[in-house]
């Protein structure tokens, strides 16, 4: 028998010997047939399982070490806040008369003789200032004034913006256009002049809100928080939201066109119940993330009023008030000012990092 030419070269003829061994290959026994054994079941490749947002988000957003660092510090910024004054025996507002301007890890003299009889005295860890408060009891607190007016004013936004961000966005056409033009015209004003106007045309008001219902339930929470930390939140609720409402503006007018919003209006859905069932929940992510890099933005505005003077009112203090008070003795005690500096750099730096990793983990546009 004649032996098989190979095809001449750019012949589309195949190889005959490529054929024989497809043929072999192609070739199907009846053991190829029998039930697989436990241990090629256990070898088979299983479905992998599937994960939620909230799972995939946070899978994500522990990937980025940065991130993850930066809500560490948070955490621990929220234990030395919240849990240190607790577990300190030193209160903010207690003036010590003995212990004067004493420079950190120091005792005072009636400390020293007290810790010589054998008594357990808690040293000043950063000192204390003029009036012989202890500095870490007040930075504690200052922190803890600074973070919780920082998170409210965020929350105050987050509700402010979304739902007038959601309502221009459903809307659109001459609504829009207007609900926009509002917002335009407030981005034009000077957010730190209307907390300094406003902080100003209250104090009267509220002190005579205050001689007037001293029994009030709304009088403690105002004597302590004082005119300018209304006016910060007054401020926010009035020019703060403009952000976060174009956010929100953005995301509802991509969300409005999907099939299961154009189903809950056949099936005769209010306006209402759309944006609040349907739009706003998918708009979880973004509100997340920009009420988290909001927060910088509002403890920053407080620091720098009560750096001013006219933020929190004695005796309760916050970071900037504790560096307003550190001027003084820059160039003898700089320590004062260098605490509560570093404290509040390390704080906004935190915020801002992990808002950026939260906003990066909660966009799907970003999966890998």
């Amino acid at each position: 028998m004649a032996e098989l030419k190979k095809p001449p070269m750019g012949s589309l003829q195949m190889d005959s010997d490529k054929v024989d061994q497809l043929i072999e290959i192609a070739t199907l026994s009846p053991a190829d047939f029998a039930p697989s054994t436990e241990e090629e079941k256990e070898h088979f490749i299983q479905p992998q399982k599937s994960i939620g947002y909230w799972q995939d988000a946070w899978r994500r957003l522990k990937k980025n070490r940065v991130s993850m660092v930066a809500l560490g510090i948070l955490i621990l910024i929220m234990l030395f806040a919240f849990v240190g004054p607790m577990v300190l025996p030193y209160k903010y507002d207690q003036q010590i008369r003995t212990s004067l301007n004493l420079a950190p890890m120091q005792y005072s003299e009636a400390e020293q003789t007290a810790r010589a009889a054998g008594e357990s005295v808690f040293p000043h860890i950063f000192g204390t200032d003029t009036h012989g408060r202890d500095i870490l009891a007040r930075t504690m607190m200052g922190t803890r004034v600074s973070m919780s007016i920082g998170v409210m004013a965020a929350l105050l936004v987050l509700v402010i913006g979304s739902i007038y961000g959601s309502i221009s966005g459903y809307f659109g056409g001459m609504v829009d256009n207007i609900m926009m033009r509002i917002v335009e015209v407030i981005y034009s004003v000077p957010e730190v002049l209307v907390v300094l106007l406003l902080s100003i045309s209250l104090r009267p008001w509220l002190e005579n809100f205050l001689n007037t219902n001293t029994n009030s339930a709304f009088a403690q929470p105002i004597r302590v928080l004082g005119s300018s930390i209304i006016a910060i939140f007054i401020s926010f609720a009035l020019l703060y939201w403009v952000t976060m409402a174009r956010i929100i503006r953005g995301q509802v007018l991509q969300l409005k066109e999907q099939e299961y919003v154009t189903a809950a209006r056949a099936l005769g859905a209010s306006s209402g119940r759309i944006i609040k069932k349907h739009l706003l929940p998918n708009c979880i992510g973004s509100m997340i993330a920009a009420t988290c890099l909001q927060i910088p933005s509002a403890i920053f505005l407080e620091s720098f009023l009560s750096f001013l003077g006219v933020g929190v009112q004695a005796p309760l203090t916050s970071l900037g008030s504790m560096c307003s008070d550190a001027l003084g003795g820059m160039y003898t005690y700089t320590y004062r000012l260098i605490i509560p500096a570093i404290i509040l750099g390390i704080m906004l730096l935190s915020f801002n990092l992990f808002g950026d990793g939260l906003r990066d983990a909660l966009d799907p546009r970003l999966k890998k």
